[in-house]
């Protein structure tokens, strides 16, 4: 198991950039940069408050709330209704790792939620929720075999 200081310093090289757009417009340029660069784009109404930019291709997510951008996810292939998976994952991860696998790479999650159904059609079996110095980073495991399917930037809020 690493210590706290090894994954601290694990976070700060190996974030992805597109961290620094959690918290921030929409409207930075940053943003649509990024929406360009990965093919997002939404079907919400221009004046919808929740909003999803997303790659349904590449397995891509951005939950945009009042206009600022709270999480970034990336989705193992068949999750929700996702047809195709992001390869080049951070920290060398890849969809379908079990659960200790995550924990022997990254510690005991500051936060765990057990599995529950989110919709009729959706559910997952837990969540890891890990703190860095710039965002939380999230693991969410699939409700039949308990795999990693989701992997989520979270804006961090103090």
């Amino acid at each position: 198991m690493k210590t706290m200081s090894e994954v601290a310093n694990k976070w700060k090289s190996e974030l992805p950039w597109f961290i620094r757009l959690l918290g921030n417009s929409t409207n930075a340029k940053l943003f649509h940069v990024f929406c360009k660069d990965f093919s997002l784009s939404t079907e919400e109404p221009e004046d919808a408050i929740v909003k999803w930019y997303e790659n349904k291709e590449f397995g891509m997510s951005t939950y945009v709330r009042a206009g600022q951008i709270e999480a970034i996810q990336f989705f193992a292939t068949g999750y929700s209704d996702f047809i195709g998976q992001y390869h080049d994952l951070p920290f060398g991860l890849r969809f379908g790792l079990k659960k200790d696998e995550i924990t022997s790479r990254f510690g005991k999650p500051d936060e765990v939620k057990i599995g529950r159904q989110i919709t009729s059609e959706l559910s997952h079996g837990g969540i890891f929720r890990y703190s860095t110095p710039l965002c939380k980073l999230a693991f969410t495991f699939s409700s039949d075999d308990e795999l990693l399917a989701i992997i989520s930037f979270e804006e961090k809020l103090e």
